[in-house]
């Protein structure tokens, strides 16, 4: 499921953990995403195998160290909401 709030839109199903990163004076609010993984097909075995490919996080830069803990702290509740509608 994708959200979108405050600019951002993220594909919840694919978040593994929501962090931040300070840089003063703000810094970076940062959604860990699952890896992709990815079926292949082996010509010399005839096998479909599993690849698992890192996906790079998704990073998004707020000017003052309030904002990024604001916004931090919305994302985090939104994403906690999510999970327990999926469970």
């Amino acid at each position: 499921m994708i959200i979108e709030h405050c600019g951002i839109a993220v594909d919840f199903s694919r978040v593994k953990a929501i962090r931040r990163e300070f840089a003063s004076p703000g810094g970076y609010l940062v959604f860990e995403l699952d890896n992709l993984i990815h079926l292949h097909h082996n010509e010399e075995t005839g096998k479909l195998e599993i690849h698992s490919l890192p996906n790079e996080p998704i990073k998004h830069y707020f000017d003052t160290s309030d904002g990024l803990r604001a916004y931090y702290d919305e994302w985090v509740g939104i994403w906690e909401e999510y999970l327990e509608e999926e469970n």
